[in-house]
């Protein structure tokens, strides 16, 4: 078996009907992916990004708790297993021609 099939489906990790409504309605005030938008790159969110996990007792519909990303955002960010310590979102490192770190959230900046 592989990861998505231990997880169950959608609907069973508790993205029900009232989710989607809930995720176009946040979408529409939020249309644009939040990391990308740090590195200067205007890209459509297209994915809601928990900073606590619902299974650690994140909730589900707390704005403070959500991020909007992109697809690939969204999935470089899980796979990196999230947001650091405290929800601080984790510093990319990728730098502009002179040098300076991509990511304006970087202490350089």
């Amino acid at each position: 078996m592989n990861y998505d099939s231990n997880r169950g489906t959608a609907h069973q990790r508790g993205y029900d009907t009232a989710w989607r409504k809930f995720r176009l309605m946040y979408l529409n005030r939020h249309p644009l992916c939040l990391s990308c938008h740090d590195l200067g790159r205007l890209v459509p969110a297209t994915e809601i990004h928990h900073i606590k996990e619902l299974s650690a007792g994140g909730d589900k519909y707390d704005d403070s708790n959500l991020l909007p990303l992109c697809h690939s955002c969204h999935s470089a960010t899980t796979a990196a297993g999230g947001y650091g310590k405290k929800g601080k979102v984790k510093v990319k490192s990728a730098c502009d021609t002179n040098g300076l770190p991509l990511d304006r959230r970087h202490h350089w900046r």
